[in-house]
């Protein structure tokens, strides 16, 4: 598969078993598993599955391919395109459907192999990893590396010496399905996300649901001293309190190398507070949920992108939130601290100059009105749709470019008519013809 494969198209993830030796049986399950969740690809009238390797269609541009190889169980999501057109929410739920499956069957096998206290469930143990195509001048292979490495590791250095870029390989725990609340049946964050070190965005997702006392009992559990946050608390005394409660928790992460969900999962409940906070921290945000507030906003628009007029026009909405929306946005904390200091108690600057650089900056997310609509949405500023004419204007501007390109090429025939006119003949293609034929004529009499 590595061959088949490339980091344009596909992203690679494996379940390695520690033990040295597995039931056979158990990889085939696994294999068998698909078969039952999707179907099998069908590529030129054979279809894709053989004792060690099986490939499913989950739609017309994504495909899943698993191989067994030795120890590793690897899997690959691959696009007919390109790896940045994945669907992030497609990639983490294939991720849970296939490690909940791998957990029961091994669950099931280690039941059978006869443990002394038959109540007692045990699971083969397994680790996951991840993993990108390292290319050589006559082949390809598979580098892997531990998955819990993922959030410090912006590229990857494999044993070939080589640098590779990870940031796709985000989208087997990327956000959750939209939903307003956590249903019933809901178990929590699953082993994969837990493991993983928090973005900066899903800190100040979580802060935003708790108030100032009870984010400081937390960090406090967290191992920040109380000094610490007192001096922070001096620090942000004039500025959104959620800037206030964000940096206290990006003190533990930055201090802490094991930082993950699952600490900050046994903090909340220390706190007494809901673990399924963190399930709504890692939710999408679905635009059509708001559609009293979203009335124009159609697929049309989506995947432009916003001018710089626009921009301006967003700018004098978003008041003193600007930290929140350079992180949203994806900008580095330092970045979004320098723009503060430069344009000190300017806040309508900060706010145009973070939206500038987002625009600008091709290394974060795509800059489309889709992407900014759900950062205003999850930082509170929704209601600006009602009162502005943000969706309106993007429309407006759309149209001005349309009417701009027609009035060039009215112009250009207009003034190809009037040179056609000074020299004595139609301005229709039938004179055209007749001014030329005219003038080849006169040069066989010359």
């Amino acid at each position: 598969m590595a061959n088949k494969c490339s980091a344009q198209t596909a992203i690679i993830m494996a379940y390695r078993f520690v033990e040295e030796v597995i039931p056979p049986a158990l990889t085939y399950r696994f294999l068998a598993s698909f078969v039952t969740m999707w179907e099998v690809k069908i590529y030129k009238g054979s279809r894709m599955l053989f004792s060690n390797l099986l490939v499913v269609e989950i739609d017309k541009n994504h495909d899943v391919a698993v191989e067994v190889e030795g120890k590793r169980v690897i899997v690959f999501l691959i696009h007919t395109e390109n790896v940045e057109h994945i669907v992030p929410t497609l990639g983490s739920a294939i991720q849970e459907c296939l490690t909940a499956a791998i957990h029961r069957i091994s669950e099931f096998y280690s039941l059978l192999s006869g443990h002394e206290d038959a109540n007692v469930k045990q699971v083969i143990p397994f680790e996951i990893d991840f993993g990108v195509v390292c290319k050589s001048w006559f082949s390809s292979s598979i580098c892997f590396f531990p998955h819990k490495d993922m959030a410090t590791a912006g590229r990857f250095k494999c044993q070939n010496g080589k640098s590779h870029e990870v940031k796709h390989l985000s989208i087997w725990f990327a956000e959750k399905v939209s939903s307003e609340k956590c249903e019933d049946t809901c178990p929590g964050l699953e082993r994969v996300a837990l493991e993983q070190c928090p973005l900066n965005q899903h800190i100040r997702r979580l802060v935003a649901e708790i108030d100032p006392y009870k984010c400081r009992n937390i960090i406090v559990h967290l191992g920040v001293t109380i000094n610490t946050w007192e001096n922070l608390e001096y620090q942000f005394q004039h500025q959104n309190p959620d800037d206030l409660k964000f940096m206290a928790v990006l003190k533990w992460k930055e201090e802490n190398k094991d930082a993950s969900f699952s600490k900050l999962q046994e903090a909340l409940e220390e706190c007494d507070l809901n673990r399924h906070i963190l399930c709504q921290v890692l939710r999408d945000i679905d635009p059509e949920m708001h559609k009293e507030y979203l009335d124009k906003y159609s697929s049309k628009i989506r995947e432009k992108t916003p001018s710089i007029s626009v921009l301006r026009c967003i700018a004098n909405h978003i008041g003193e939130s600007s930290l929140q929306l350079g992180i949203e946005l994806g900008l580095d904390i330092v970045e979004i601290q320098h723009i503060q200091c430069q344009f000190k108690d300017k806040l309508l600057d900060q706010n145009r100059e973070i939206l500038r650089r987002w625009k600008q900056n091709k290394n974060i997310s795509k800059p489309t009105v889709e992407n900014l609509v759900k950062t205003l949405c999850r930082i509170g500023k929704k209601k600006m749709f009602r009162w502005s004419s943000f969706l309106s204007y993007i429309s407006y501007n759309n149209k001005i470019r349309v009417n701009v390109v027609w009035l060039v090429i009215f112009l250009i025939i207009v003034r190809a008519q009037k040179r056609f006119l000074s020299i004595g003949f139609s301005s229709t293609p039938v004179g055209y013809y007749a001014y030329l034929r005219n003038q080849n004529n006169r040069k066989g009499y010359a």
